[in-house]
């Protein structure tokens, strides 16, 4: 899609078009919501893979240590937080990978009803086993994603070209490698995050909450001139290097709207969520919101490669214009 033009005169990435272009894309090719419906659909009936058994043991050894050289009261509170964490862990939810993979409606599901029946709960009772399904939906859920983002980079190109070659030789490696830094990036800054936490905490406990939400603020910003390194690597076919620094070059002086951008997007996907988990999970109503789910994110993220595309062509036209200026002074 061509960056609009007024009077002859290139202009910015345009917010809306982007949007009503990646709804159009969807629209037009209704096998992008797919995945995202195929997902929700497994998580939503498949039997849940809990870990209770596993670390249930654990948890009562430290409770029974707490409430040996500690306060009691502290230690039921241990318990039944720990106790309600575990009956709500369904390992399935790792098909939902981060920050590439398939959005889904029912990835914290940890209710057991559906329109069947209930679900069938499966422990795991072993930590191979939970090292080894855990890796099996890994690979999964990350394979899955990188084909989504390669699809909707697909269907938003102004010259569609999907290649099996490509995409397993080049894209899910680079995408594969970004998840790895990006990782290692978020891990080396939680250690200082959480030591600044903790002694906040020790001081003014009062502010522990406040502390928490100016750390994750803090965190977010740093990354996010990342934002658009997987449209890099799916749309451009950059490798991760490449593909973080055009984000972050992109994002700062170039797209002073994508603030806007992402609000508008967190509005419209989040806002509309609450319309669709409204019917309850027993219901095949459930149904008309995964759909709709579905569609949404994947209008949302197209838009997002549409706003992609065209803010790395506004970016290139200034860099050009700038050099022919620059080059016409020196000449006089």
């Amino acid at each position: 899609m061509a960056i609009s033009s007024e009077s002859g005169r290139e202009q910015p990435p345009n917010i809306v078009a982007a949007f009503v272009a990646g709804f159009n894309a969807v629209a037009n090719h209704l096998y992008l919501i797919l995945l995202p419906v195929g997902v929700d659909l497994l998580l939503w009936f498949a039997p849940r893979l809990r870990v209770e058994w596993l670390f249930m043991p654990s948890i009562q050894a430290m409770i029974t240590s707490l409430e040996r050289y500690g306060n009691p009261t502290t230690s039921i509170l241990f318990a039944q937080a720990w106790e309600t964490l575990l009956k709500e862990t369904n390992v399935m939810g790792l098909l939902r990978t981060f920050p590439i993979g398939v959005p889904s409606l029912f990835g914290g599901l940890s209710d057991n009803a559906t329109p069947l029946g209930v679900a069938r709960n499966l422990q795991l009772t072993n930590l191979g086993e939970l090292l080894g399904v855990g890796g099996l939906l890994l690979v999964l859920g990350f394979t899955l994603g990188c084909l989504y983002f390669a699809l909707l980079a697909n269907a938003t190109a102004e010259a569609p070209r999907f290649d099996l070659n490509r995409f397993f030789g080049h894209q899910v490696p680079s995408a594969l490698a970004f998840c790895v830094l990006f990782y290692l990036v978020l891990a080396i800054l939680s250690v200082p995050a959480f030591l600044l936490l903790a002694l906040i905490a020790w001081l003014l406990p009062g502010l522990g909450n406040v502390a928490f939400f100016i750390v994750a603020l803090v965190m977010i910003m740093i990354l996010f001139p990342l934002i658009f390194t997987p449209h890099g690597i799916f749309a451009l076919d950059l490798n991760p290097i490449q593909a973080a620094l055009k984000s972050m070059v992109l994002t700062q002086p170039f797209l002073p709207g994508l603030p806007i951008f992402i609000l508008m997007a967190l509005i419209l996907g989040q806002g509309l969520d609450l319309l669709w988990r409204s019917a309850p999970a027993d219901s095949w109503l459930a149904l008309v919101g995964i759909l709709g789910h579905a569609f949404v994110y994947s209008a949302i993220l197209a838009a997002s490669f549409v706003y992609y595309r065209n803010g790395i062509k506004w970016m290139e036209f200034l860099v050009q214009r700038t050099a022919t200026h620059l080059a016409a002074n020196k000449s006089q």
